[in-house]
């Protein structure tokens, strides 16, 4: 194996590909519009409080793992459609762990859409060739989690009517036969129902306290 060139203990750890201590929180609902942050923090020790306590102040659900760990650590946050990630600039994908107690990453995470969405992390070794360049080094650990994005106020009552004008449209479209036609006033349907959902909500949210205006 060749790395660098590295004291014996040090390259007897890379060579090993131990299993260090990392934790991460993700949050677990967001606002359509709303920006959360996703941390992660990864120890060449195993067994180590260090990363719970490095994240313990960041809001979200916790998870902790095992990662395969070496001198250089990958991390990359990947999300599907509907949730955008944009990685902190101060912390690279690409973290040297010998260069400090244990790796630090941030992303910002953004909810577009609504509906569930699956957010990755994915962490993996990485080998440093002679000539600069970087390559991976045995299996890469994965986590999925899932996050329920919603919509509230006015937004949730904008999504039922225009639900309801699509499923109309289909509705009045027949052409395609009875098929069609049975699939669009099910869709009208369900598309009326969270229309008169929403219209509830709000009308809830936006009911003034009893007694506001009284002595």
């Amino acid at each position: 194996l060749v790395e660098e060139r590295l004291p014996a203990d040090e390259c007897a750890a890379l060579a090993a590909i131990p299993r260090g201590t990392g934790a991460f929180r993700t949050p677990e609902r967001m606002r359509r519009g709303e920006s959360a942050s996703v941390i992660l923090a990864i120890s060449r020790e195993a067994n180590s409080d260090a990363p719970a306590r490095a994240i313990a102040g960041a809001e979200g659900r916790e998870g902790r793992f095992a990662p395969a760990v070496g001198r250089y650590i990958e991390a990359k946050l990947l999300a599907e459609p509907g949730l955008k990630v944009e990685p902190d600039p101060a912390t690279p994908e690409l973290q040297d762990l010998f260069a400090g107690s244990e790796g630090l990453w941030r992303w910002t995470i953004t909810a577009e859409q609504k509906g569930e969405h699956q957010l990755t992390l994915r962490t993996r070794v990485m080998t440093k060739r002679p000539d600069g360049s970087f390559a991976p080094k045995g299996q890469a650990f994965s986590d999925t989690r899932r996050i329920a994005v919603e919509v509230e106020g006015v937004d949730s009552l904008v999504d039922g009517t225009t639900e309801a004008n699509r499923a109309f449209d289909a509705l009045t479209d027949s052409s395609d036969g009875l098929a069609k036609l049975v699939g669009a006033l099910t869709a009208l349907v369900v598309a009326i129902g969270g229309l008169w959902l929403a219209i509830r909500r709000f009308g809830k949210g936006s009911k003034p306290d009893d007694g506001a205006d009284g002595a």
